[in-house]
């Protein structure tokens, strides 16, 4: 799975992984620069990611797979190809992780620090913009009654 994005061969495939995303908002320029900065991961299923309450800060990008969100032990969201995860403590360094990430199958995700990140965000707006918007949503879809 990781073969296909890596290297001179696997930058198209990259780039377009990374394009498709919603921080990209279908930008290539953008695209084309995260794909010469990210570091590319396998994850293999069962692997934690990311844990609640550390202090690390990276963001990824999922390219392929599918991740379980888990707060307190519970397991509240699902998260895949085309999404991203980490996006809190990328914005708000400051701030602990406020959820695990666990891979519940084998997947390739794109790791950008996050010194990288701001720095993209700072030249690129749409980015925080694209994660404010979908932040946005899953507050307002966790606020709605069940039911």
């Amino acid at each position: 799975m990781l073969n296909r994005f890596e290297g001179n061969a696997g930058r198209g495939p990259r780039v377009e992984a990374i394009a498709r995303q919603r921080i990209a908002y279908r930008n290539l320029a953008l695209a084309e620069e995260i794909a010469d900065v990210i570091e590319l991961r396998a994850v293999p299923a069962g692997t934690v990611m990311i844990e609640q309450a550390d202090t690390d800060a990276d963001f990824f990008l999922i390219f392929e797979g599918e991740f379980n969100i888990v707060v307190d032990g519970a397991v509240v969201a699902k998260r895949g190809a085309g999404e991203h995860v980490g996006e809190i403590a990328a914005i708000q360094p400051a701030l602990k992780r406020t959820a695990t990430v666990v891979a519940k199958s084998d997947a390739v995700v794109g790791r950008l620090t996050e010194a990288v990140f701001t720095d993209v965000g700072n030249r690129y707006p749409t980015v925080y913009k694209a994660i404010a918007q979908q932040l946005a949503g899953r507050l307002i879809q966790q606020n709605k009654p069940a039911g």
